[in-house]
C-alpha cells in the first residue's frame, strides 16, 4: 500500500504542476512527500496518528475533528465516498479539502495543457 500510485482519471504521463509541487503520473505520494519534506517537517504517519491533515507544504495541517471530538468533515453523498476520502487520507495525510484542491489543480493543469497544444506544424 505504501507504493500505491496516486492520480486521477484523465491525467496523462506528463507531470501535473499544482500550487505547491509537481506530481508525475505514477509517482507514489509517499515518494513525493519524501522528496519534499525534510527531517524537520511533518510526516503522513504523524498526521494520521494525530487525526489531522499533513502540514504545509503538502496540506493545511487542520484537525479532522471539531473541538467536541466530532468529525469536522461530514455531508458526504454516501458511506462509500466517505470511506474513499478516509482511505486517501490514510495514504496521503491530506484532508478532504486538500484532496479536492489537489484534484482540482490537476484537472486545471490538464485543461490548460489541452488548450496550449501547438498547431499542427511539421516536426522535421
Amino acid at each position: 500500500m505504501n507504493d500505491m500510485p496516486i492520480g486521477w482519471e484523465g491525467v496523462g504521463q506528463e507531470a501535473v504542476k499544482t500550487e505547491r509541487y509537481v506530481l508525475a503520473a505514477g509517482q507514489s505520494f509517499r515518494d513525493l512527500a519524501a522528496s519534499i519534506l525534510t527531517d524537520d517537517d511533518d510526516t503522513i504517519s504523524a498526521a494520521v496518528a494525530e487525526k489531522r491533515c499533513i502540514r504545509e507544504p503538502l496540506g493545511c495541517g487542520q484537525s479532522l475533528l471539531k473541538e467536541d471530538g466530532e468529525p469536522k468533515f461530514t455531508g458526504f453523498p454516501d458511506k462509500e465516498t466517505a470511506q474513499l476520502y478516509e482511505a486517501e487520507w490514510r495514504i496521503t495525510g491530506m484532508c478532504p479539502e486538500c484532496q479536492d484542491a489537489l484534484e482540482k489543480s490537476a484537472e486545471e493543469a490538464e485543461n490548460e495543457d489541452a488548450h496550449n497544444v501547438p498547431p499542427d506544424e511539421p516536426v522535421f
